[in-house]
């Protein structure tokens, strides 16, 4: 992979236990996963990469993860001064504490620059991280972006 960059193809694992589930109406997280798909599942999945990650010094200080859910997996990883995740997921909370922020935001808007919710949540995200979006137009900020458990399809704007 170029420049140290990971992406874990989640194609490649299968269930730990349980059926594949055969009905039609249920969604493709249950239809490829079954039932199991759970929070310990993805501890055994992502612990180990992000361990090497953290040995390699590769994770750094602003964390977004997309598709958060009820558990961000981004929680497996160490917590140090100065790191920040922001959660993103349809259905977050909208909670804040001194290094998570939980953003409540449909993927279809993120294309959207006009939309009211996502210049309402760029700017909840600013304030979170300490900028000042007047002056700070082009800065990169962050270190490493997961995305897991989404249901979108993304279309290039």
């Amino acid at each position: 992979m170029d420049n140290g960059s990971l992406v874990l193809n989640w194609l490649f694992y299968r269930p730990a236990s349980g059926d594949k589930v055969a009905r039609a109406d249920v969604n493709p997280c249950q239809e490829y996963w079954g039932e199991t798909y759970a929070p310990e599942l993805k501890r055994q999945l992502l612990q180990p990469v992000f361990n090497e990650l953290e040995a390699k010094e590769q994770i750094g200080n602003l964390i977004i993860d997309i598709g958060s859910g009820a558990f961000p997996v981004t929680r497996l990883l160490r917590i140090k001064p100065g790191r920040k995740r922001l959660c993103v997921d349809i259905a977050a909370d909208n909670g804040e504490s001194v290094d998570e922020l939980r953003i409540r935001l449909d993927a279809e808007v993120v294309g959207r620059l006009s939309a009211l919710s996502l210049r309402k949540t760029l700017l909840r995200v600013c304030s979170f991280l300490k900028i000042d979006p007047r002056r700070e137009v082009s800065v990169a900020r962050a270190d490493l972006i997961v995305v897991s458990e989404t249901g979108a399809r993304f279309r290039p704007l």
